[in-house]
């Protein structure tokens, strides 16, 4: 009886430390996943990090301008820069409400700034 109770308690502590490490080599391959749609976002439709469907054009272009007005993001760092500190730095999902957080407050009633991490 005694030896089964170890054998048991033994087994189940091995079962539940494969389990943890393995969802933790899950979160992380979601994480990495995750971090790489924003850089391609940003290598890609990003208005402050650069066109490549425009690339055609020889230069690389960080800014749209109209007229006297400088479009971009009204953050430093931009919002997608944010949420790539932010999943990095806090984990996914913290990261994730950071970023959805810093996206909310960008609007055009706000006065934007240096907001670090």
């Amino acid at each position: 009886m005694i030896q089964l109770s170890i054998v048991l308690k033994i087994s189940t502590e091995l079962i539940q430390g494969f389990v943890f490490r393995f969802m933790t080599q899950v979160v992380n391959l979601i994480k990495k996943f995750v971090i790489f749609l924003i850089k391609l976002y940003q290598k890609t439709v990003s208005p402050d990090h650069g066109f490549a469907f425009l690339s055609f054009l020889g230069k690389r272009i960080g800014f749209l301008f109209t007229g006297n007005t400088l479009i971009g993001c009204r953050f430093y760092p931009s919002c997608s820069q944010y949420a790539h500190q932010a999943i990095d730095r806090y984990g996914l999902i913290k990261g994730t409400l950071k970023s959805v957080w810093r996206i909310l407050r960008c609007n055009p009633l706000s006065k934007g700034g240096v907001d670090p991490l």
